[in-house]
């Protein structure tokens, strides 16, 4: 199956694609906070987020900072769409929204024209061969002194579900064939161990780091966003699993239904892992 904006392997324009992205954003920041310390905030006065989805981080970075201009784009017309309505009615005029794919370079902003350049799980949406041609164009498109800063994650996390765990394996399976990730093995896509080599590479100093553990076991408070967020997240990406010819829909169904048997049980133990790096343009 193929998609209006084909880079991704799930639709952009779906409705239930989008609510996901606005649970999860705020999860993550909840987790993570909007940006690490050695990120300096009173040294930014321009911001870009790359693939915003409907907006939430630029919209709480606006509301931290007023006096900060952030432009955030998206391949997605609807999320976009979403995201401008949003900066209205909260009235956050210094938040700005337009459609842009980064997969079109060079994107259209000046050289020179951001103090920080934001983004979060590219992983769904970058080939291995897209990345040092992104960060190559970040590098462009920051001022002297200005950062880059990303979170990713490798995987869905570790958990004592054994049709969770064999899902990821389909998927991440399923991806490598695609011709996303970096080597690695099992359920793990290779992006965290890749991802400051390929900063260095594109010109990038300075690379600071930093992971953050999720307890989303039964009984904690993010077990059930978590579980919710799976639940859309695993439908929406058996299609692209299916098209990759590593199992059937029949068996994908099959295997949901054992998913969520799993994680909704008392006795579910999982730990996620997200990961934050951050580089300096020092010239």
């Amino acid at each position: 199956m193929e998609y209006k904006h084909a880079s991704y392997i799930m639709d952009a324009e779906n409705v239930a694609e989008m609510a996901r992205l606005i649970k999860q954003a705020r999860q993550v920041t909840e987790a993570t906070d909007l940006l690490p310390a050695g990120i300096k905030q009173e040294d930014l006065h321009r911001i870009l987020d790359i693939c915003c989805g409907p907006g939430e981080w630029a919209l709480e970075m606006g509301k931290l900072q007023p006096s900060v201009q952030i432009e955030g784009i998206d391949i997605s017309q609807i999320m976009v769409n979403y995201a401008q309505m949003c900066a209205q009615e909260q009235k956050r005029s210094n938040v700005h929204f337009r459609v842009m794919d980064v997969h079109e370079l060079p994107l259209d902003f000046p050289a020179g024209s951001f103090d920080l350049i934001h983004a979060r799980f590219l992983v769904a949406l970058m080939k291995t061969s897209d990345w040092p041609a992104l960060f190559a164009e970040c590098l462009r498109l920051l001022r002297p002194g200005g950062s880059i800063c990303c979170v990713e994650t490798d995987d869905m996390g570790s958990s004592n579900s054994p049709s969770l765990y064999q899902h990821q394996l389909l998927g991440a399976q399923a991806m490598r064939q695609a011709g996303y990730g970096f080597p690695g093995e099992g359920i793990s896509l290779g992006l965290i161990a890749a991802l400051p080599d390929l900063l260095a590479k594109a010109g990038f100093k300075e690379v600071g780091q930093e992971s953050f553990e999720v307890d989303c076991s039964a009984g904690t408070p993010a077990h059930k966003p978590t579980c919710e967020n799976w639940t859309t997240l695993l439908k929406l990406s058996d299609p692209f699993i299916s098209s990759q010819g590593i199992a059937t829909k029949e068996e994908l169904a099959v295997l949901y239904a054992r998913i969520m048997e799993e994680i909704y049980s008392d006795s579910f133990s999982c730990q996620v892992r997200l990961h934050r790096l951050w580089a300096q343009k020092t010239f």
